[in-house]
Parts: C-alpha cells; sequence; structure tokens
C-alpha cells in the first residue's frame, strides 16, 4: 500500500509476529524499515509517505496505539502548554516531514501488548481496561523517546534469531493450551536450550514460561464461564486442568473469587 498523506497522530506500531517492510519520506530521503516480531516503529504527526509491503505467506499480528498531540500536551505540557523539548520533534506541521524511528520492544511494554490483546472483558469494562492499557503503554513508550533524544536508551540483549524462537514458543503454547508440550520438548520445538529458553522468556514476556501458560489459561477460562452451557468441571478440562480442585485454586488466586461465583455473577450481569 502506498498512501502519501498528513498524518495528524502520533503513532506506536508493534509487530508481534510475521515479517513486514516499511519505506517512509520522500524521493530525496528514504527511510526503510524491516520490522519483524519484537520490533516497533514511531511515527511523529506531519507529512509522509508510506509504501508498506507484507510477505502474503505469513500471518500478521500487530498492535497500533494513536494518540492526538493535543492529548499528548495535556499529559506532558508546561502551566504554558508548551512540551518538553525531548518531545518537539513527535508534534510537526502536516506540511513537513514526520518523525520515524523503529527499535525493538522492550520486555515490560511486551507484557502489555499480551494483556491488550488477551483481555476477556465486555462492555464498558473492557473500554475501561484497555484505555488504561493504551496509556501505560504510551508512558513506557515516552519514557523511551526521551531517553533515545538525551542519547541515554540502551537497546535489548537478545538477538533477532533468539526474539523470533521465544515468540514461536509463545505461538506453541497459545495453541496447545490444553496439553502443552513440557519445558524440554518446548525448547526443542524452537530450537533453544531449555535455561536459554527460560531466561529470554522471561526478559520477553515479564514472567516464566509456565507462569504464563497459567495467565492464559485462565483467562480463556472466564471468559468460557460466560457460556451458560458449559459447567465449571468441563472448562477446566477445556483449558487442560485434570484436577478440578487445582483448577479452582488458581483461579480463585487470580480473580479473587471462586469460577462457580464468577459464573453465577457473569450470567446475573449479562441477564440485566
Amino acid at each position: 500500500m502506498t498512501s502519501p498523506e498528513g498524518n495528524r497522530l502520533l503513532k506506536w506500531h508493534f509487530l508481534l509476529s510475521g515479517k513486514q517492510q516499511s519505506i517512509h519520506g520522500f524521493s530525496h530521503k528514504k527511510i526503510s524499515f524491516l520490522l519483524g516480531a519484537g520490533r516497533h516503529v514511531v511515527y511523529g504527526s506531519g507529512l509522509t509517505e508510506a509504501i508498506e509491503d507484507c510477505s502474503e505467506s505469513e500471518p500478521i499480528l500487530e498492535v497500533t496505539i494513536g494518540m492526538q498531540p493535543e492529548m499528548l500536551r495535556s499529559f506532558v505540557s508546561d502551566p504554558s502548554g508548551e512540551l518538553p523539548k525531548v518531545f518537539n520533534h513527535l508534534v510537526r506541521p502536516f506540511d513537513r516531514e514526520c518523525y520515524k524511528r523503529d527499535g525493538e520492544t522492550s520486555a515490560m511494554v511486551n507484557v502489555i501488548l499480551q494483556q491488550i490483546l488477551q483481555c476477556s472483558y465486555q462492555g464498558l469494562t473492557k473500554r475501561m481496561y484497555l484505555e488504561g492499557k493504551a496509556a501505560e503503554l504510551m508512558a513506557l513508550m515516552l519514557e523511551e523517546e526521551a531517553a533515545v533524544q538525551q542519547g541515554e536508551f540502551k537497546t535489548c540483549l537478545l538477538q533477532s534469531d533468539r526474539l523470533d524462537r521465544i515468540y514461536y514458543a509463545r505461538e506453541i503454547l497459545l495453541k496447545n493450551l490444553s496439553n502443552p508440550p513440557s519445558l524440554m520438548e518446548l525448547a526443542r520445538q524452537v530450537g533453544m536450550c531449555d535455561y536459554n529458553l527460560k531466561r529470554g522468556f522471561k526478559e520477553v514476556f515479564g514472567t516464566t514460561v509456565f507462569g504464563y501458560l497459567r495467565d492464559r489459561r485462565l483467562e480463556r477460562a472466564s471468559a468460557l464461564l460466560l457460556d451458560q452451557n458449559m459447567t465449571v468441571a468441563s472448562i477446566a478440562r477445556n483449558v487442560g486442568y485434570t484436577c478440578p480442585t487445582s483448577f479452582t485454586t488458581a483461579f480463585k488466586r487470580r480473580y479473587g473469587v471462586s469460577p462457580k461465583v464468577y459464573q453465577i455473577s457473569a450470567r446475573k450481569r449479562s441477564k440485566k
């Protein structure tokens, strides 16, 4: 896609899986970004000409957050309404070429991206949750942008190939929530030793392999509990718990109530 236009939003574009090449700028000054899993691009407001080239054979998973310049000012401007100098480059007139930068996505940001993608809430609760996560994400990215402009930013130590393997491990877990491979088998499937997989997984996603698997299982269970035709025992089996008691204990530790109480409460809300 080619789209010469004046961009009125600040945008942060995060690629979680797949590959994409983005070419920005004009004939006298082209900038090319080859994005893979675990990388992002920052766009300021202003004039841009973008060409997005995506692979036809590889699916893409991405999250894009947009922010009006006025909202940025409401967060970080001084009493007179002026932006701090470290953020001036993000807001340019619409007839000036916009600012662009690519980089590796940090482990903390990846955790929030996963929380956004895995959100199991509905209605107003979902909207409030996602708006809060978007604000949290923007706070981290603005902190990173300030560090970049001040020359203090340190890039992620994980190499691109290692990142791809860790994201592949996550995809395997998500596809096999009810019957996941062992840690040793998972490491073998992605071509890493179990020690590097454990350490890298925690650096990227902010939790252990088992912790990530448990959280995704419970999030899926919370969604299934809204189904009036499923029992708690069948949901426990569906998400990979062979012991209903273990499922109830884990669910109550995560959500503060038992699965049955959660299900009854959710059904009452749906009938209102």
